[in-house]
């Protein structure tokens, strides 16, 4: 790994980036190819920023991620690329973020939202406190049969075969 590879990651792990006056948190809404990144910010609006060849092939962003993007919101910029990627932020950087209350809060009411929208931990709904009561759901009432996979070669246990030959 080159020196200047070597800088990247140190710098991603180490630093801790905080945005300044023309650059803003944003989180991934998709990949658009090997360095076009759609985002989305705070106030939902979606444009399409560049990823500079220093993280290319070296960092991935995937949906849900947040990065500190520099915006170039002028007149003279009317070309597919809003913006460009300066840091990625790792979970200890937004972290830290909030503790500066530089973090947008519409990106923590968004978590609390998506949070609140999931019923249980295993994603089944909770039962109701009759069924408890009860002891029974509508899962145990239905008979379990077990599935088997049908793309899977099912071998018997017949012993026409014998394995002792020599």
């Amino acid at each position: 790994m080159s020196r200047s590879r070597k800088h990247v990651t140190t710098q991603l792990t180490t630093e801790y980036p905080e945005p300044t006056e023309n650059q803003n948190i944003v989180r991934v809404v998709g990949t658009r190819g090997t360095n076009q990144v759609e985002v989305e910010f705070p106030n939902l609006e979606k444009v399409l920023v560049m990823m500079p060849t220093r993280f290319q092939k070296l960092v991935w962003t995937k949906k849900n991620d947040y990065l500190i993007i520099t915006t170039d919101r002028t007149e003279v910029n009317r070309g597919k690329f809003k913006g460009i990627i300066e840091h990625i932020l790792l979970p200890q950087h937004i972290k830290h973020l909030k503790d500066e209350g530089k973090w947008p809060e519409q990106f923590d009411d968004e978590k609390k939202q998506e949070s609140e929208n999931i019923p249980g931990e295993d994603g089944n709904p909770q039962s109701t406190p009759e069924e408890e009561e009860d002891g029974s759901s509508s899962d145990e009432d239905s008979s379990f049969e077990e599935e088997t996979n049908p793309n899977r070669i099912v071998f018997s246990d017949s012993d026409d075969y014998d394995d002792d030959d020599d």
